[in-house]
């Protein structure tokens, strides 16, 4: 109402107290017409007619009811006077006072409806002003609390803004809000954020700015983790609202004085008549239809639009029943480009609240959708290779989950030895070349995605004979061919497994992890070509699951036991050392194997921490044994490459031994031969480290897997372990040879040798004979727990 609330309530009590006592009046004039109690009546209520018509003459905008509400005022108060000089009324007297009170309140009734009506339409047109203007792009990271933000470059021009865009924390951002939108702003949850129809108008300054301006903020979409939306200056907006606001006579617009305000705007403007023609449109209305105002005025909306393939007239009806719009988006094509325009429409009534005209404001969203456009192509492609990513290859799959599909899951297994060698340019390189290669495959049935760093993700319908052999030559070339990389060979090895949907599985994503299972069949195997998934190898990986799930549990309550087997010096017949092996009995499948769980622990990554527990049991028992042998006596332990190379590895050596009274010279750490294959570098400066601690270090297994001699010209050892796989054919002249040759290096060296699985008499013979003096094996004693 035009009204505040106080004056409200002091107009509703004058006019209740009038009406009251004018009943008392009529009544007591009807009993009395000459008492004294009616004429007092009487002149109260035409005392409080006379307040209350005075104080609603200041609202009227209406000259000639003004002055006739002054009149009527004047003539009551005077009538009043009178009365207090004659206290009685005629009859006469009485009928003209009725008269005056219908008088009045009829002329309060004009003033009340009119002032009403006009307040309305005001209303209704300043809500239907809702004209956008300059943006800013934002996004609003929920989990880190970001917000980035995007000026336009009429944006920063028009308001002198330093800088294109901002990176805020959520608390930085609001130091750009006014201290009452800052409140407004606090009460926002994230869930708010997530409605696609969220809006919201803050005043904010932001740096550069002198003054605050209003802004109204639209979500455009969101996801999990991210708020994508649009800040809209509203500055001329709430210019225009505030003169509307706050003029009365001198805003009583004409048509033509209407059309000056918005002739020159850049804003996307239409109006419509109620049969949907044009009675007014803004030159940038005019160019979505390639055309000026001038020459679309009077044309229906609908034949406009179907000009330019737009066959829509839905909508209008929908307006004009609903009071508006909403918001939607069409798009159209302008000077071979794609334009989206984001539409609000507007009814506006008449004075008998009848639908008057439809307002139409349009703002170009079409920066926005572009940019929505890119980032929905950024979530289902690899940024790297351009490949789809995981998402986008299972989005393709399911357009073809109808037809038998073969789901190939590729490994380059030797990508890490290429990142190495090679360095990370040429990697990169060689990851954009072979990825070319594959996406080389794609065509409408045929899907082509990468899946993580070194692996990929290929799938055709098995109708699809071409595909097929095309896939196949392929792979026959990558498999036993080199890749050129910036005319340099890259030699790679491939893993490949696949599975077949819907046969092998009911999913795309199962189809995935069923072909991801044979690939790692394929790579144990060292097959080198493609190996189909199988519900054996599904069987074989849940009990993977289950034994590293057992082995967790082991570690956890500690249940290894410790065994040591004897190093003998065969010519005295005395125990040099002695050499520790885990052993470990479950409960329900009885000893495994230490193959078994030590290779197990490997490849789940455990392998680390089960080293570090190991050592700590063989430490504990080792100091008992050695408080009943010699000093001398040594104990052999194996360490695990990693655990070798860790920092951490002196502070816990150190550790253990103080706590058992042990020293560096009573350890001899062995390393597998395999050690030496990768890292050689850094393993030789880390033995030397070791061995200037104290430490000995015995190079174990030497012989069974690369027999070369080379080796120990590189690494500074103590002892050789030469491999049982000599030892049980050593009478063979061949092994004979190499046994002996081995002995001549490390006498010449001033290093050790012990042969190992030694387990005949005619075995300990044959290397006494030949100089090898320390030995291991069953012969001498089985691994045993001692302690």
């Amino acid at each position: 109402m035009f009204f505040n609330t106080s004056t409200k309530r002091l107009l509703v009590f004058i006019f209740t107290l009038m009406v009251v006592l004018w009943f008392y009046a009529t009544l007591a004039a009807l009993m009395d017409r000459s008492g004294v109690a009616s004429d007092i009546f009487d002149a109260m209520a035409l005392f409080l007619l006379s307040l209350l018509t005075l104080l609603l003459v200041q609202h009227s905008q209406t000259k000639w009811l003004k002055g006739l509400l002054v009149i009527l005022s004047l003539t009551a108060l005077f009538d009043f006077t009178i009365h207090l000089v004659r206290p009685s009324f005629s009859a006469d007297d009485f009928i003209s006072l009725y008269i005056l009170y219908g008088i009045e309140l009829f002329a309060v009734g004009i003033l009340t409806v009119k002032e009403m009506g006009r307040q309305r339409k005001k209303e209704t047109f300043a809500k239907a002003l809702s004209i956008f203007n300059d943006t800013i792009y934002l996004e609003y990271h929920f989990t880190k609390k970001k917000i980035r933000l995007r000026f336009s470059d009429k944006f920063i021009r028009k308001h002198a803004v330093d800088g294109r865009a901002l990176n805020l924390g959520l608390d930085e951002f609001k130091q750009f809000l006014s201290d009452e939108n800052l409140r407004r702003f606090d009460r926002f949850e994230d869930k708010d954020l997530m409605k696609p129809s969220f809006n919201a108008m803050f005043d904010v300054k932001f740096p550069g700015m002198k003054d605050y301006i209003p802004m109204l903020g639209q979500n455009a979409f969101a996801d999990n983790h991210v708020a994508y939306a649009v800040l809209i200056d509203m500055t001329e907006i709430r210019q225009m609202q505030n003169e509307l606001s706050g003029m009365r006579e001198a805003y009583h617009f004409t048509h033509e004085e209407n059309l000056k305000i918005f002739e020159n705007t850049q804003e996307i403007i239409a109006k419509y008549d109620t049969r949907g023609h044009v009675v007014f449109a803004t030159e940038s209305y005019a160019e979505i239809y390639d055309t000026r105002p001038k020459d679309i005025i009077g044309k229906s909306v609908h034949d406009l639009n179907r000009n330019i393939g737009h066959e829509d007239t839905v909508w209008f009806d929908n307006v004009l029943s609903e009071g508006s719009g909403g918001s939607k988006e069409t798009m159209y094509r302008a000077d071979g480009k794609i334009k989206w325009i984001r539409w609000s429409n507007q009814v506006i009534n008449d004075e008998s609240g009848e639908p008057a005209f439809v307002l139409a404001i349009g703002h170009d969203v079409t920066a926005l959708k572009n940019l929505n456009a890119q980032l929905e192509k950024e979530t289902i492609h690899d940024t790297e290779t351009g490949l789809l990513n995981r998402k986008g290859f299972i989005e393709r799959l399911r357009k073809n989950e109808e037809r038998p599909t073969a789901v190939y899951f590729l490994e380059v297994g030797n990508f890490s030895d290429i990142r190495d060698y090679y360095g990370l340019s040429k990697s990169k390189r060689f990851t954009w070349t072979f990825a070319s290669k594959l996406a080389a495959l794609e065509k409408t049935d045929t899907v082509v995605g990468r899946y993580g760093n070194n692996e990929y993700l290929i799938a055709f319908c098995l109708d699809d004979t071409e595909a097929h052999d095309a896939f196949k030559k392929l792979i026959r070339h990558l498999v036993h061919n080199t890749l050129d990389v910036d005319k340099t060979p890259v030699n790679m090895t491939v893993n490949l497994g696949y599975a077949v949907h819907p046969d092998d599985a009911g999913d795309p994503s199962t189809c995935i992890s069923n072909a991801n299972i044979a690939m790692v069949e394929a790579k144990t195997k060292h097959m080198g070509k493609p190996l189909k998934f199988t519900e054996s190898m599904l069987d074989s990986l849940k009990n993977r699951f289950v034994m590293i799930e057992k082995l967790k549990n082991a570690m956890k309550e500690n249940v290894f036991e410790t065994h040591f087997q004897p190093l003998i010096n065969v010519k005295n017949n005395e125990i040099w050392a002695y050499e520790s092996l885990a052993r470990w009995e479950d409960g329900t499948l009885g000893n495994i194997s230490p193959g078994v769980f030590l290779d197990l622990a490997v490849k789940s990554r455990l392998m680390a921490d089960l080293d570090m527990l190991l050592m700590r049991n063989t430490f504990e028992a080792f100091a008992t044994i050695k408080k009943n042998h010699p000093s001398e006596l040594k104990l052999t332990i194996n360490v695990f490459r990693d655990v070798f190379l860790s920092d951490r590895l002196f502070m816990f050596l150190n550790h253990e031994l103080d706590k058992h009274g042990l020293h560096p010279r009573d350890v001899i750490i062995e390393l597998n031969e395999n050690m030496f294959i990768e890292h050689l570098e850094d393993i030789v400066r880390r033995i030397r480290d070791i061995r200037d601690h104290g430490f000995k270090i015995a190079i174990d297994d030497f012989g069974k897997h690369y027999s070369s001699l080379s080796v120990l010209t590189k690494i500074p050892f103590d002892i050789i372990k030469i491999d049982r796989l000599f030892v049980d054919k050593i009478n063979d002249r061949e092994n004979d040879e190499i046994v002996r040759m081995v002995l001549r290096l490390a006498e010449t060296t001033g290093r050790m040798v012990v042969a190992e699985g030694v387990e005949t008499e005619k075995q300990a013979e044959t290397l006494g004979k030949i100089g090898c003096v320390y030995q291991q094996g069953f012969l001498y004693g089985k691994p045993s727990k001692m302690v």
